[in-house]
């Protein structure tokens, strides 16, 4: 379960990076 929680939140982090660029 840990494993699914961590990828959600990559998941997420990496959502969040599309949407907000850095450093582009």
């Amino acid at each position: 379960m840990s494993d699914f929680l961590e990828t959600r939140l990559l998941s997420a982090n990496w959502h969040s990076m599309r949407q907000k660029p850095k450093g582009v």
